[in-house]
């Protein structure tokens, strides 16, 4: 490369460089906060990834955290799999019910699912609650006129792999 060629890419770097720096939005006055407060649920999420499950089952339903929606969503998928807890259905139900009061929407496709067989219009009702909160499996399935764990036919009869 020629001096001049050189001297020309150094002065194109610059002038990009420059308009980059110039580009970059302004930081607002007050600064980003420092890092919140770490998560509550911390703790019972790490037992949980740990597949210690009574530990976890244990730390989601004490204290502060026996209220929090979260730890209820977290805590009734633990009793409806017999994971760490006795297996409950009923007591799955009810801390998945608190949750969604509280606004969980996992908590609320929880209850559409367990109830779509038995009670299709309150799986209606708790899927439609899922999804305004934000849920979206639960938008999709009920933009789509379905229910959780219900079977579409019409993509089953145009699967070749279904016999």
């Amino acid at each position: 490369m020629e001096p001049r060629d050189c001297a020309a890419a150094v002065a194109c770097g610059f002038a990009l460089a420059v308009a980059l720096v110039a580009a970059r939005p302004v930081a607002a006055a007050n600064p980003p906060p420092p890092f919140g407060t770490p998560d509550v649920l911390e703790p019972a999420k790490s037992a949980l990834r740990l597949k210690q499950f009574g530990d976890a089952a244990s730390q989601l339903g004490r204290g502060a955290l026996a209220e929090d929606p979260r730890a209820q969503y977290l805590l009734g998928t633990l009793c409806l799999n017999g994971l760490g807890v006795a297996e409950s259905p009923e007591r799955a139900r009810s801390l998945f019910e608190s949750a969604a009061a509280k606004g969980e929407p996992r908590a609320a496709f929880a209850l559409s699912a367990l109830t779509a067989h038995d009670s299709p219009v309150a799986a209606r009702a708790w899927l439609a609650q899922a999804a305004a909160a934000g849920h979206a499996e639960a938008a999709r399935l009920n933009q789509g006129g379905q229910l959780p764990l219900q079977s579409d036919i019409r993509v089953l009869a145009t699967d070749p792999g279904v016999a």
